[in-house]
């Protein structure tokens, strides 16, 4: 053993290198020099001695897998550098892999898998034993919205044999809600409840193999994230297959299937899978279910919906046109043009969101949209349908939202055939004007409130003037904010907050004004908002746009209300509303979000009016 004194002193240089008085060799004044100097040496190695002792790296810490992960969605060892992690090797992926401790615990709150980060494809194989050693480390995947996935990053690994990789767990969601408890900021929450809060089972089990079935598609798979909903889930039922969202129910059984490491086989709502095994991951908002076997989904017998035509009715759609553009696929033209044609059967009137300009996303200061328009309706003619007629408004550049470049817009198109437009072009903002019993539109085609704060950066809404057997119609077309800034369901913050939604409840506000001044001047007059409201029929902005008017999913049964499917909830985001003076038939024509195959991801609306 080494003490302190037996250590050597370091070379110091003498007083004479640091300008001190020459000493004498021998004499009384040099020996206490060297004494003075051995005791500087001495303090100097016992401070370099003691800042070694406090800089010293922590040592790895020799643990299992579910102390890392523990019963609480940010790890107890966050930060800390662990070896020797034993598993089994459950699923590889690009950069990572997912191990699994075989011999569990006796706390079913914390997760017995974990992923590991390699940055580059391992060289490993499901089954391969190993002991593995690096830092753990909390990645949060996509926007800071999002919750973390626990890691072990800088990871290195050695074989420890062969082993047989656990059983997986079969899926069994106790709880109604991802967080009953509402505590804000989640990770840092105190509380962990499984039994109560959606998001805290499915922590349970992150990283594990885990298993599910018997399911039904519930989000149409396209290549990429397929929802299935176990059979034992009953509540908020399609008529056709799917589930509703609700504000009390967000169907926290449904099952988020990713191709993380395969492309998912394409399916419809409706599809059986019999059953469905992976590894349990988080990504873009949700807790996903990575494939670890090939899934087979028995097809869908649903059948697309079309719609009954009406020659004395005023028949008018809405249809999201999904980015449209002239750079598009002539098949992109013919499949909404045959939409039009055979499943609307040629409306008097469409109402068209999301048309984009004629160069498309290209950002080059592009506005109009002419082309955009024209390809479509020569589709439509094409596809056996009557000429249509378009008007609309040019967006400023880049000031409403959308794809960047494309400046997307709300347009009509409609046939001359059987109805008129009122032509009254301004680039003033649409305001209401009376003249005695006379009541018209300062500007048509007009938007409204453009100048607005609640619209800015998102679509303004279009009004028109348009004339059916003698009677005038006026027709608002709507396409507010959309959710994209929205915490994710299964985001850290609970509950999510929806700020776009108060947006949408003020876009709202000023287009039910603007119904209310034309129906304070002639409350017989007939009045129609239609379009993508981006928002539930129960929501604050739909109960603000009905104000004064007959809501007509109202007609509708309630597993009827859907025109679009998100994660596997099927929303009413496209309504209609009309005046109290005029009565209307409503269908939701359901053709496109149950599909994997789409001419646009909503479902059209069609509204015949009896004036």
């Amino acid at each position: 053993m080494h003490t302190f004194w037996s250590w050597k002193y370091p070379k110091v240089k003498s007083p004479a290198h640091l300008g001190a008085r020459r000493r004498i060799p021998g004499s009384r004044n040099n020996i206490k020099s060297s004494l003075v100097w051995k005791q500087i040496a001495i303090l100097a190695m016992c401070a370099t001695a003691l800042v070694a002792c406090r800089t010293t790296p922590e040592q790895p810490r020799q643990v299992r897998i579910h102390d890392i992960q523990g019963a609480e969605h940010i790890s107890p060892l966050n930060g800390k550098a662990v070896k020797g992690v034993p598993g089994v090797v459950t699923a590889v992926a690009d950069q990572g892999f997912w191990l699994q401790d075989p011999t569990a615990d006796a706390d079913p709150q914390t997760s017995e898998g974990i992923y590991v980060f390699t940055r580059h494809k391992p060289k490993v194989k499901a089954g391969d034993a190993l002991l593995v050693a690096g830092t753990v480390s909390e990645h949060r995947p996509g926007g800071d919205a999002n919750l973390t996935i626990t890691e072990i990053t800088k990871a290195q690994y050695r074989r420890a044999g062969v082993g047989q990789p656990p059983a997986a767990i079969q899926l069994a969601q106790p709880a109604a809600h991802i967080r009953a408890d509402k505590p804000g900021n989640v990770e840092k929450s105190t509380k962990f409840d499984p039994k109560q809060n959606a998001m805290d089972y499915a922590e349970t089990t992150e990283g594990m193999l885990v298993t599910g079935g018997p399911c039904t598609v519930v989000g149409a798979g396209r290549g990429k994230q397929l929802v299935v909903l176990p059979h034992a889930h009953t509540a908020n039922r399609t008529e056709r297959g799917g589930v509703l969202q609700t504000t009390e129910n967000t169907n926290t059984a449904r099952l988020h299937i990713s191709d993380m490491r395969d492309t998912l086989p394409k399916a419809d709502v409706g599809a059986e899978l019999p059953e469905v095994t992976g590894v349990q991951h988080y990504s873009a908002g949700n807790y996903v279910i990575v494939p670890t076997k090939k899934l087979r989904p028995t097809p869908s017998n649903l059948a697309r919906e079309t719609a009954s035509g009406n020659d004395s009715t005023l028949n008018i759609a809405s249809f999201n046109l999904n980015n449209l553009d002239p750079h598009d696929s002539p098949a992109a033209f013919q499949t909404r043009a045959e939409t039009i044609v055979n499943a609307l059967k040629t409306p008097d009137i469409v109402v068209v969101e999301e048309v984009q300009d004629n160069s498309g996303p290209r950002d080059d200061k592009t506005v109009a949209a002419n082309h955009t328009y024209e390809a479509l309706i020569a589709a439509i003619a094409s596809a056996g349908g009557p000429q249509y007629e378009f008007r609309q408004v040019n967006p400023r550049d880049n000031a409403d939202g959308g794809e960047g470049g494309g400046n997307i817009r709300t347009g009509f198109l409609f046939r001359p055939d059987r109805v008129s437009f009122t032509d009254r072009p301004s680039e003033r903002p649409a305001t209401v004007v009376t003249s005695g019993d006379a009541i018209q539109l300062s500007a048509s085609p007009g938007r409204i409130a453009p100048e607005d704060k609640a619209f800015e950066d998102s679509r303004k809404p279009l009004v028109g003037e348009f004339v059916f057997e003698g009677r005038t119609v006026f027709v608002t077309g709507v396409h507010f904010r959309a959710r994209g800034a929205d915490d994710p369901l299964y985001g850290r913050q609970q509950p999510p907050k929806m700020g776009s939604s108060e947006d949408r409840e003020k876009q709202a506000a000023l287009v039910n004004g603007f119904t209310q001044k034309i129906l304070a001047a002639d409350p017989q007059a007939a009045v129609v908002v239609v379009g993508d409201v981006n928002d539930s029929d129960h929501s604050p902005t739909a109960k603000q746009l009905g104000k004064g008017m007959i809501a007509l999913s109202e007609q509708l049964p309630e597993n009827d209300r859907y025109s679009f499917i998100y994660q596997g909830n099927g929303q009413l985001l496209d309504q209609a509303f009309i005046s109290p003076a005029i009565s209307a038939e409503y269908d939701i024509v359901h053709l496109n979000a149950e599909f994997s195959s789409q001419s646009s991801d909503h479902d059209p609306q069609l509204i015949k009016i009896s004036l």
